[in-house]
């Protein structure tokens, strides 16, 4: 999965979060698995301040009952400032 100018195909949160903030992402799955209800979040991307994310994680159980499976959704909140921002550093 390619996400802010990144290839995380395979990856494990931990390596690909900065250390700072791997606690509080994982706390958000941990909810999601222990309570099985989808959790939302709006915040710092976690890579670039200027950067505002939405995540959506959907629990998933392949018996019905136990969650295995996480579906996440990340959407940016100001995407038009990321295109300006791309845009400024000529990426």
């Amino acid at each position: 999965m390619e996400f802010d100018d990144k290839d995380f195909t395979g990856r494990y949160l931990d390596e690909v979060l900065p250390s700072e903030r791997v606690e509080a992402i994982l706390a958000l799955y941990r909810r999601c698995v222990e309570t099985s209800l989808p959790v939302h979040i709006t915040g710092p991307s976690g890579r670039k301040d200027w950067l505002v994310m939405n995540r959506l994680l959907l629990p998933c159980a392949s018996d019905g009952r136990t969650v295995d499976r996480i579906i996440l959704g990340l959407y940016p909140e100001n995407p038009d400032r990321q295109e300006s921002r791309t845009g400024l550093l000529g990426e």
